[in-house]
């Protein structure tokens, strides 16, 4: 269910090393919502924000 893909993906980073992490985050464009409608909190190293 997305409840349970968004609580796996909450604790991703903390097994997944930040490189991997952020090639996902750019080959999916960067997102800027999950699919429930929640922002998702924005890197600025991959994303170039600030």
């Amino acid at each position: 269910s997305l409840e349970e893909a968004c609580e796996c993906v909450s604790k991703f980073d903390v097994y997944v090393p930040k490189k991997v992490i952020d090639a996902m985050c750019a080959y999916m464009g960067h997102p800027k919502r999950c699919p429930h409608g929640d922002e998702i909190p924005r890197d600025t190293e991959c994303c170039g924000v600030s």
